[in-house]
């Protein structure tokens, strides 16, 4: 099946929001860490909603269910309505910006859809591993700060806020792993 029928079938069987891929344009980062304290303070057991939905999101674009499930507790503490100062959005913080260059339609309201959203923030996740093979810190540091970035500094940019998410989501990652075995 092609990429953009998958898309198709995905909108169709969870949610309004998604249309065929769009021509890329420039991306700009999610960015949307609401606050690392979030992640201290989020109810393990909140997510379990979500559960089938990180699993068939993740099985799409070949990512383990933890790693998505790990983004989504440090973005959003599985706050599907969040939104943060820079205008990022739902479970896992996706710009509209960014949802539009995957596809989405309406992003504004798409993203609000959780399906709509997991799938967005998957697929831009997927590009950026994809960009930096092997190195799960420069993809996770790219979603948080923009690939750009990653690639000005030849690395982890030296902001802060990134070094902290970067390690927030590899350390919640590998619990999360550890807990599956």
């Amino acid at each position: 099946m092609p990429p953009d029928s998958l898309v198709s079938e995905f909108a169709r069987t969870h949610g309004k929001g998604m249309l065929a891929l769009a021509e890329p344009s420039p991306v700009q980062a999610s960015g949307g860490l609401l606050a690392l304290a979030s992640v201290a303070s989020a109810d393990n057991d909140r997510g379990v909603r979500f559960d089938a939905l990180i699993h068939e999101v993740a099985n799409h674009f070949r990512h383990d269910a933890a790693l998505i499930r790990a983004i989504v507790q440090v973005e959003s503490g599985f706050n599907a309505n969040a939104i943060s100062p820079a205008g990022a959005i739902g479970l896992m913080q996706v710009l509209p910006t960014t949802a539009a260059w995957l596809g989405v339609a309406n992003p504004k309201q798409s993203l609000m859809e959780p399906a709509t959203n997991l799938y967005a923030g998957a697929h831009y996740l997927r590009r950026l591993i994809d960009l930096f093979p092997g190195r799960l810190d420069l993809a996770v540091a790219a979603y948080n700060a923009g690939q750009g970035a990653v690639l000005r500094h030849r690395g982890v940019p030296p902001y802060p806020e990134t070094r902290r998410y970067v390690r927030a989501v590899l350390d919640r990652y590998e619990r999360l792993r550890s807990e599956s075995r």
